[in-house]
């Protein structure tokens, strides 16, 4: 446990002091030393005490819409190929859709946008060479996000959310 509030604690403080101390009985300066191979914190061969996991996560994707989900405010165009899609709670929605590359995404981000009747605002292009907008209509305001991969395939991510009541 005082390994993970050290670790909390490290986080928390802004970049410019980013130091932390060794972690209590990982051997601290003295690994650094050439020819001492201890690793009392329990580490690697590498010298460090944090291990990797054993196996991946078991993240399994859902391919086709869920139950509740708006379709007659956001109409996934036809042959669109769904990656992920799922509820985060009451009026909140995902679906990722993928596509082979940009041009794609691009036709696809199109239409959406069009079948759907959203208005795009706060338009911008990310770090990654992606894109990011938020989408309305009357009925949805959703959270769009291209993220394009090193292979040239491209993933279009679409948060969507009800609006909160009117007054």
């Amino acid at each position: 446990m005082a390994a993970a509030a050290m670790a909390v604690l490290c986080l928390s403080v802004p970049l410019a002091f980013t130091a932390c101390a060794p972690e209590p009985g990982a051997g601290g300066a003295s690994q650094d030393k050439p020819g001492n191979s201890s690793t009392k914190g329990g580490g690697d061969s590498s010298g460090s005490s944090w291990s990797k996991p054993k196996h991946e996560p078991d993240i399994t994707k859902q391919k086709t819409l869920p139950k509740g989900f708006p379709t007659e405010a956001f109409a996934v165009p036809k042959g669109a190929t769904i990656d992920d899609a799922g509820e985060r709670g009451p009026g909140v929605w995902f679906v990722v859709l993928s596509t082979k590359d940009r041009a794609a995404a691009d036709a696809l981000w199109a239409e959406v946008i069009s079948t759907n009747g959203f208005a795009e605002q706060d338009a911008a292009e990310t770090p990654e060479g992606g894109r990011s907008a938020t989408l309305s209509n009357t009925r949805l305001t959703v959270q769009a996000l291209t993220l394009p991969s090193e292979g040239g395939a491209v993933l279009l991510s679409y948060d969507l959310s009800t609006p909160p009541p009117s007054e």
